[in-house]
């Protein structure tokens, strides 16, 4: 970017320019207001210094002259107006209200420490590409006011819509709310006070968030606090100092312009958190092609997306196989590895032994990872009810025996197995077997539902999972899952399952 140095002392330009160089600007060199004016016009600089005591032109004259050539304020380099920074010596309230009515950005006074010039330019210029975005709409009857309150902003490159009267005003944002950023409105004027144009963005419009200045020439404690009461951000007491006003509009125009950025953010995260939703939900192969064997799925990530995978297959031979996992975490990284394991499902083939597929899952985790691992149970039911499973550091299954009131529900138990990813050599997944007959159900699930916690910190358990499995054992499958579920939801008194929530029944029929 460019700057341009204006100033008739020798030093000050060197001292300058040595700086500016330094932090990777280009530098143009003016030795008074006159050649600053005529190399303004044809170099268009980003930002101008400009000394204010010179003979012939000083500061103020100069930036008035640039005023003038920007016109209406659009800028010599298509940006919007080129912001101005005194530096002066002579640093007085008077000499400071004088410059930013000439148009001034910001003042250094001199002398000046290394680096308060070369921070001052990179805080003016980034800020100024911020408000580039930004729109204000200023309300005052009186023209002189609402001139100097809308030429400072549209030197901070803010465009500025002007209203006489407070109706008018309303009339501009009902138009197009989402456009204004700011609003500046002189409290006492026809038609329409600031406090009322004020209670209508804030009840009428619902407009909660935009930053409203009210400027008012009433000082009495009851005039403040009625435009409070009205919804006001901020006020100013008139008559008020340039560099207050400005100081007022960085402060509130920063934060709305900060809330709209993190608001767009966030629209744009969820907008890729659903889309990602949506591809982990298509990876999932949750369609059962075996006919002896029936499914009921309740399937709840904690955010958008699950660190949870189950996955139902059929080998060549009919047999019915399920994997169940879960990853490590919450979120986005956790919803990766389930991707990457249902890639690795895929990879090895539907026919792989139990202990052939878990090991190829582990030996992945463990290379595309880092400290990360996926618990996993393998279950394989075979067209005579012979069910073969192993475990990979996962909660039991639980068996609900069919159509026999006398055997309760249990956990099927199977020690021994490790997570998946979490060791690099490979592991011993020892399989085991359980006879199903007709009516037998099991159930998989993640650790969510069972440590759903209540008010009180105690967790819902195996113990009341096994005992509403028993009292309604003679539901439907899909009927029985979900009132696991509400259950829980009712055990945890309101409060959120604080985990992805996977239940999966299987009827071996």
């Amino acid at each position: 970017m460019r700057i341009m140095v204006v100033d008739d002392s020798t030093f000050i330009r060197r001292l300058l320019r040595k700086e500016l160089e330094e932090g990777g600007f280009e530098v143009i060199e003016a030795t008074n207001g006159r050649d600053g004016l005529s190399k303004f016009y044809t170099e268009h600089p980003d930002l101008v210094t400009l000394g204010v005591e010179m003979a012939e032109l000083d500061g103020f004259e100069t930036c008035e002259h640039i005023r003038a050539l920007e016109g209406d304020g659009s800028g010599m380099n298509g940006k919007g107006a080129t912001p101005v920074l005194f530096v002066t010596s002579q640093d007085t309230l008077k000499g400071r209200e004088r410059g930013f009515i000439a148009g001034a950005t910001d003042f250094i006074t001199k002398p000046f420490a290394k680096g308060v010039v070369l921070s001052k330019a990179r805080e003016i210029l980034q800020t100024e590409r911020i408000w580039l975005r930004a729109t204000a709409l200023v309300a005052e009857d009186s023209d002189l006011v609402r001139k100097i309150v809308a030429d400072a902003l549209k030197r901070l490159g803010v465009a500025v819509l002007e209203a006489r009267d407070g109706q008018e005003a309303l009339e501009i944002i009902r138009e197009n709310p989402e456009a204004i950023d700011m609003v500046l409105t002189d409290l006492n004027m026809p038609r329409m006070t600031g406090n009322t144009l004020c209670k209508a963005l804030r009840d009428d419009l619902r407009l909660t968030d935009i930053p409203i200045i009210i400027l008012s020439a009433a000082s009495e404690k009851d005039s403040m606090l009625e435009m409070f009461k009205a919804g006001a951000t901020d006020y100013l007491v008139k008559p008020f100092s340039m560099e207050e006003l400005l100081a007022r509009i960085k402060v509130h125009l920063d934060a709305c312009l900060l809330a709209k950025d993190l608001s767009r953010k966030n629209h744009e995260m969820q907008a890729d958190l659903e889309l990602a939703r949506e591809v982990q939900k298509g990876t999932l192969h949750n369609q059962v092609a075996a006919e002896h064997i029936e499914a009921a799925v309740v399937y709840r990530p904690f955010g958008q997306v699950s660190g949870d995978i189950y996955d139902f297959s059929t080998t060549s031979d009919g047999t019915f196989s399920a994997f169940f996992g879960d990853a490590t975490g919450h979120g986005v990284g956790a919803a990766f590895m389930t991707m990457m394991v249902q890639t690795g499902l895929d990879s090895i083939g539907h026919d792989a032994s139990e202990e052939d597929v878990l090991n190829h899952l582990h030996h992945l985790i463990y290379e595309r990872t880092e400290n990360q691992f996926v618990t996993g149970m393998l279950l394989r039911i075979g067209l005579g009810g012979e069910a073969r499973y192993a475990n990979a550091g996962h909660i039991p299954m639980v068996l609900l025996p069919g159509g026999c009131e006398g055997k309760e529900p249990r956990l099927v138990d199977n020690e021994g197995g490790m997570p998946l990813g979490i060791f690099k050599e490979p592991l011993p997944f020892e399989g085991s077997t359980l006879r199903l007959k007709p009516g037998d159900r099991l159930f998989l699930m993640s650790d969510g539902i069972i440590e759903w916690t209540e008010p009180e910190g105690e967790q819902f358990g195996f113990e009341r999972l096994l005992t509403y499995l028993a009292a309604h054992r003679g539901e439907p499958l899909q009927a029985l899952v979900d009132g696991m579920v509400a259950e829980a939801t009712r055990f945890s008194g309101g409060l959120p399952c604080l985990d992805d929530l996977t239940l999966i029944g299987l009827q071996y029929r």
